[in-house]
């Protein structure tokens, strides 16, 4: 008799691993789900800031094969230049025009520096950054502004979309 009721509480106990084990393991696979999840937007806000600095790097060398590999099929190429405090021009850019401008000759490089993100969103496989940025020609501060990138990933590589931007000649910050 007594064997019957230790066997029934070994029974129980047994169970009771099993059950035991299988939460373990269904913990462990959400909380490696949620790390990895959690590590793939890390991963992409790397490889978008790497890609704008992959953009900027390709129009300080005017090379346009690298430049064009960085965008969609479809772009749009807008800029804002503002005439004073109360009016600005919105031009857009002909994706064409924007590609030879950055293989054109030049005595002194394109230098667009980032000064910072201001905002960078991404979610579903599309991006908007918000960036300040610097402009030298060569070594001489020409301008700063603002750059909004649209981006789209396809096949684990982010392309541009839309790149807008402004331009403003004074009161830059330091």
């Amino acid at each position: 008799m007594t064997d019957c009721l230790y066997c029934s509480d070994i029974s129980r106990l047994t169970l009771s691993n099993s059950i035991m084990k299988k939460l373990l393991i269904i913990c462990m696979l959400i909380g490696i789900s949620q790390r990895a999840f959690c590590q793939s937007k890390v991963n992409d806000n790397d490889l978008i800031k790497t890609t704008i600095g992959n953009l900027l790097e390709t129009i300080r060398q005017g090379d346009t094969t690298a430049f064009q590999d960085l965008f969609a099929d479809k772009v749009l190429v807008l800029h804002v230049n503002s005439v004073s405090d109360t009016t600005s021009n919105v031009t857009a850019e002909n994706p064409a025009d924007y590609l030879k401008q950055v293989g054109a000759f030049r005595k002194e490089p394109w230098d667009e520096q980032i000064v910072q993100y201001d905002d960078m969103n991404v979610g579903n496989g599309i991006a908007v950054v918000w960036a300040s940025y610097k402009f030298y020609l060569g070594k001489k501060f020409d301008h700063c502004g603002i750059t909004v990138f649209q981006m789209i990933k396809r096949k684990n590589h982010w392309k541009f979309v839309s790149v807008f931007y402004t331009i403003k000649t004074g009161n830059c910050p330091e």
